[in-house]
């Protein structure tokens, strides 16, 4: 299966190739080197010609051995040590301003004095014991055993691999690159990409935590912790990556289309429902590469559907997502369940459990269902999704309470809508104010007088338009205080969406602009009241969100200028 790596990867893997081909004269490109040159390589040649191997079999032992850890034997070390080689290299490709430290303290190397040559049994067994590792999510031991000496490894952290190599030192199958870029990349990785893949008891469950193998947007996240092996990275992610293989040999061997690796896999006891940093099951990896084929393959051999990522996405979900329609469809058919069949007719059952936006269990609205991420998606992709199923519930949604709501609220908005209008129409356009204890004579001198002419009642017009502003402020509140009841059942986030994609933007809008009003009317500032209206239009109409604010500040600046009512001042 052909892929592309990443222009960030490629450079990496070209600053690689550069290291080793800068580092010829080591002792381990002299056996090997990138060219496919090497003393190895020639002995290699010569016994392939005369069919006996016991000369190379000879010279491996004098030359491999001394690159090993006791001889072969291999040798634990800490995590942490390992860790902090990575937080290294990464910081040395990365700028000034780029670089990240490592977080987490590293506890006591218990191993530190001791000579593990000699020693006898299966330490990591005693390991288990005392720091709790060794488990399948690999790395949560705090020691790995190394059978490649760390300071004479390659430019990449690699090491050499060959299968004669791994007859005679078998513990070469578990050693793994210590680069950044290819982290945690076993013989059997290598192999399965390769597809040509022998076990030799290879770790089944070794994960590779490189950043070629990462989703492209989040290579810049990466950061490392003492604590712990693998890598910590930001979770929003829509896990684009043409190398993004999901770091078991199993998953690489999905992704990489192997189904008969898949089952000489899980023969040998791999575990079909392991997630990875991300959260992500074989099964998500079949979703976002969109291999229903193989997907089918996994399935069969045990994978669970419902297993959750770290975004709370199952299968079903993530191509709801992703917009992926043909995988979303193919995970369907794997939830519904026929209850009856006659001739060629079909009665098929769907569970809306990860489908509907309404909890089972508690009535709670659901953001992350299909059916919410398909109508909130933003894509051209996500159209296409609603059709079929998706199309039903939306309809059967819609005859239960949706219309019946619909109808409700544009009853509502129209009758608080006319109370605006009427109130707005009723104000007087000029006043006139009466001095009657002046009547009788002139004088020259100057009078204020302080007055707020739209809390006067002089006629029945004055008081509808009381009557109306009233009402209308009282509309106002009263669906500001349930939006705020509906942000606290909802959340935030999917209000702010609703906003976003809804015509909820309208009333909210208009209920700001009346309890924004009920400031300017008292202060009878009618430029700034047409600011706001004009505001109000612009953003409600053209998404103008700049204009909105800048308007709505100088509003406010204006209003903290003037007094509480204006005074007029009267000349007679």
């Amino acid at each position: 299966m052909g892929n592309t790596p990443t222009t960030s990867a490629t450079a990496n893997l070209v600053i690689g190739i550069k290291r080793a081909q800068e580092s010829k004269n080591s002792k381990l490109y002299r056996l090997v080197d990138y060219n496919g040159e090497g003393e190895l390589i020639q002995w290699m040649k010569y016994s392939m010609s005369i069919g006996d191997y016991n000369i190379l079999d000879g010279l491996i032992e004098l030359k491999i051995t001394p690159f090993l850890y006791g001889g072969g034997k291999g040798k634990l070390v800490p995590i942490s040590e390992l860790v902090k080689m990575r937080n290294d290299e990464r910081n040395a490709l990365l700028s000034t301003l780029r670089r990240k430290k490592g977080k987490g303290k590293s506890g006591p190397n218990i191993l530190e004095n001791v000579n593990q040559d000699n020693m006898q049994g299966d330490m990591m067994k005693a390991l288990k014991r005392l720091d709790g590792g060794g488990g399948k999510q690999g790395g949560a031991s705090k020691y790995r055993e190394l059978c490649w000496d760390i300071s004479q490894r390659g430019a990449m952290g690699e090491t050499l691999v060959a299968k004669i190599l791994i007859r005679t030192f078998p513990k070469l199958v578990n050693d793994i690159y210590l680069s950044e870029e290819y982290y945690g990349q076993s013989p059997l990785h290598q192999a399965i990409v390769n597809e040509d893949i022998a076990m030799h008891g290879a770790d089944v469950h070794q994960r590779c935590y490189g950043a070629f193998f990462c989703p492209d947007d989040q290579k810049e996240s990466r950061t490392d912790s003492l604590e712990h092996e693998w890598v910590d990275i930001h979770q929003n992610t829509n896990y684009a990556g043409r190398t993004y293989w999901g770091e078991y040999p199993l998953s690489f061997a999905a992704c990489t289309r192997q189904p008969d690796c898949c089952r000489m896999l899980k023969a040998a006891k791999a575990d079909l429902n392991m997630r990875d940093t991300n959260g992500n099951t074989v099964l998500h990896l079949m979703v976002i590469h969109e291999l229903p084929d193989i997907f089918d393959l996994l399935y069969k051999l045990g994978a669970k559907l419902h297993i959750k990522n770290n975004q709370n996405l199952t299968p079903l979900t993530l191509a709801a997502k992703l917009g992926k329609k043909q995988m979303f469809n193919h995970v369907l058919n794997y939830e519904k369940e026929e209850l009856w069949t006659y001739g060629s007719v079909t009665w098929i059952a769907y569970p809306l459990s990860n489908i509907d936006t309404i909890e089972e269990q508690t009535g709670d609205l659901m953001p992350i269902s299909a059916l919410s991420l398909i109508v909130f998606g933003e894509t051209s992709r996500h159209l296409q999704l609603i059709d079929g199923l998706i199309e039903n519930v939306l309809e059967a949604k819609w005859k239960a309470f949706g219309k019946r709501r619909f109808a409700t609220q544009l009853f509502k908005f129209i009758i608080y809508f006319a109370f605006l209008c009427s109130a707005v129409v009723l104000r007087p356009t000029t006043y006139n104010i009466e001095l009657p204890y002046l009547e009788a004579g002139m004088t020259p001198m100057n009078i204020n007088v302080t007055c707020c002419r739209l809390l006067k009642i002089y006629d029945y017009y004055d008081l509808a338009r009381v009557i109306l502003e009233i009402c209308t402020i009282c509309g106002a509140v009263m669906y500001v205080i349930g939006a705020a009841i509906q942000i606290k059942r909802i959340t935030w986030k999917l209000y702010i969406k609703s906003l976003k994609h809804h015509t909820y933007i309208g009333f909210f809008s208009w209920a700001l602009l009346i309890l924004d009003i009920i400031f300017v009317l008292v202060a009878q500032h009618h430029i700034s009241f047409d600011m706001l209206l004009q505001s109000r239009i612009l953003y409600f109409c053209f998404g103008r969100i700049d204009v909105f604010v800048s308007l709505h500040f100088c509003l406010i600046i204006n209003l903290m200028k003037q007094t509480d009512r204006y005074p007029c001042k009267i000349v007679l």
